[in-house]
């Protein structure tokens, strides 16, 4: 199972775990847990020890795969990646001598050479302060950069994080896994109904359309329907009350507590 798992990917993920797994009991009906949730937990982690295991044995025979990950094989000097480095000013003047020593300090990127009034004489791809890759464009070399970061395992630079998840999901199709959270799908999520679209729905109801029916037309859910049209049945009006002060109804049960208690000691309640 290692050996097989390690032909498509060398780490992989807790979800793809997961699914070997299933397709593992699938196959093999017999070999389903029974008294778990799944049937499959324990072989999900059973596979992730193994692939753990099949890794480290690699690394020790010197297979490029794993060793380039390991912290014994990278670069010596400083600790940080960072470290040293003197990032370039826009139009400021850059001997080759100095593009060079850039180079050879770069933990991950692209570089482009330009001449004078000229187009870019040669673009590549730079990881760990080695040229990789040159002589590409600059769509071909983004896409290798991509390819390179998702075969070595490596992570996102934070600042193109959703460009990369955007290739790797939507043009590669090569997870399943959900989208990172952005600020813009939060917003979207909790974004309210426009007035207009309550409106609407009270004319509906009244013209004795049911809440699923309104919910469908609309695109809006079952239960945002029904707390829109018990809103405008209690208040007559669709606007958004504030949270705090809206008016509520007091049961009976309420009103013969208040009254015992302003009887009990009306002076407590005065000026309330």
């Amino acid at each position: 199972m290692a050996e097989e798992i390690f032909r498509f990917i060398v780490y992989p993920t807790d979800s793809q775990l997961d699914q070997t797994a299933e397709a593992l009991i699938n196959a093999h009906p017999c070999l389903r847990e029974k008294g778990t949730r799944t049937g499959r937990e324990g072989w999900k982690h059973y596979l992730k020890i193994k692939m753990a295991n099949f890794r480290s044995n690699l690394s020790k025979i010197g297979h490029p795969e794993v060793t380039v990950n390991s912290l014994m094989n990278k670069h010596k000097g400083p600790g940080k990646a960072a470290a040293n480095i003197k990032k370039p000013r826009k139009a400021e003047d850059c001997t080759p001598e100095e593009a060079e020593r850039g180079i050879s300090q770069t933990t991950l990127g692209l570089y482009v050479i330009h001449k004078e009034v000229a187009d870019a004489a040669d673009i590549g791809v730079v990881i760990e302060g080695v040229m990789l890759l040159h002589n590409l464009s600059i769509s071909f070399g983004i896409m290798m950069l991509f390819g390179l970061i998702y075969a070595l395992n490596l992570s996102y630079h934070q600042s193109l994080k959703f460009t990369f998840e955007f290739f790797q999901k939507y043009k590669r199709h090569l997870s399943t896994t959900s989208n990172s959270q952005t600020p813009n799908s939060t917003m979207a999520k909790t974004k309210e109904l426009s007035k207009d679209t309550r409106n609407k729905i009270v004319d509906l109801y009244q013209a004795g359309k049911t809440e699923s029916a309104i919910g469908k037309q609309l695109g809006v859910k079952k239960s945002t329907v029904g707390a829109i049209i018990r809103k405008w049945k209690t208040y007559k009006t669709t606007d958004n009350l504030p949270r705090s002060g809206a008016p509520r109804k007091i049961s009976p049960l309420g009103v013969k507590m208040i009254t015992r208690t302003v009887s009990k000691n009306p002076r407590t309640t005065q000026g309330t």
